[in-house]
């Protein structure tokens, strides 16, 4: 199994559009590994959320979004969920050659209604072609291509059932724990009561240096979800943190030191794991 990392940064992406704070300044001056685009990733032919940042990662990464067959959203957030660039797979103006194939989009009820609201203002009310969408419920496993996926509740945008995901493939087990605060207890129950043991998890480090319980997490607050997790893991789990605010304070190298006293794997950019 291969997890990329296509973006690394929260909402506001990192520079951020109009910001001139010292995190800001910093990546504009230093580039490489400073520089983030939205959260998004690629686990095989899996996607989970679709950025504003969706062009940049198709061009710099040679991404061939007409053979995407899977994609999962956390939630409806825009910086997660840009349903406006879907309008794109539309055939005949925006798109050719893409003859019968389907992508399965899966979230929550507030993701489908995002959209067919998209739809009905960029589309003439008219359903986007070839796109089916799939309501996914908390705890329910669903067959996505090679992958089994269950659907986790997050601690994240309460006013809809916002999900992070757990991912099975080939006996293998990827949590995936953005947008979130600290874990709900039943998510935990549930990794407890299916006897999962977990290969990869990617965490939450949007506040960085702030305590960050709810909606999401600074680095201390990661690190207590870390350690609650450690009876699912294996000897050798990867823990990687990533979504990171300009807010949180941390420069990527600051962010490298920091992981590195705590065996935690630092994300940027581009980055790949294989597991």
């Amino acid at each position: 199994m291969q997890i990329k990392y296509l973006g690394t940064a929260a909402a506001e992406a990192i520079p951020a559009l109009f910001c001139h704070c010292a995190i800001c300044e910093q990546a504009r001056q230093k580039k490489g590994k400073e520089i983030r685009a939205r959260t998004n990733v690629l686990i095989d032919e899996l996607m989970i959320d679709f950025s504003p940042d969706a062009f940049y990662n198709m061009v710099r990464y040679d991404l061939d979004y007409g053979k995407l067959e899977h994609l999962l959203i956390t939630h409806s957030h825009v910086d997660h969920f840009d349903a406006a660039e879907l309008v794109m797979r539309n055939p005949g103006v925006y798109s050719n050659g893409l003859g019968n194939r389907v992508l399965h989009l899966y979230g929550n009820a507030m993701v489908g209604k995002v959209f067919k609201k998209i739809s009905e203002i960029d589309n003439q009310g008219q359903a986007i072609a070839g796109i089916q969408f799939h309501e996914l419920t908390y705890g329910v496993p669903v067959r996505c291509g090679s992958f089994t996926v269950t659907a986790l509740k997050a601690n994240h945008k309460p006013d809809e059932d916002a999900m992070i995901y757990l991912l099975e493939k080939e006996g293998k087990h990827v949590l995936y724990a953005h947008d979130t605060g600290e874990l709900d207890p039943s998510v935990y129950a549930y990794l407890k009561q299916q006897h999962i043991t977990l290969d990869f998890v990617s965490l939450d480090c949007t506040c960085g240096k702030l305590n960050c319980r709810d909606g999401h997490m600074g680095f201390e607050n990661m690190l207590k979800v870390r350690d609650r997790l450690k009876p699912y893991f294996k000897t050798n789990t990867t823990v990687a943190v990533s979504h990171f605010s300009h807010n949180g304070k941390l420069s990527h190298s600051e962010l490298e030191s920091m992981c590195q006293k705590h065996g935690i794997a630092p994300t940027y950019d581009g980055i790949v794991f294989a597991i």
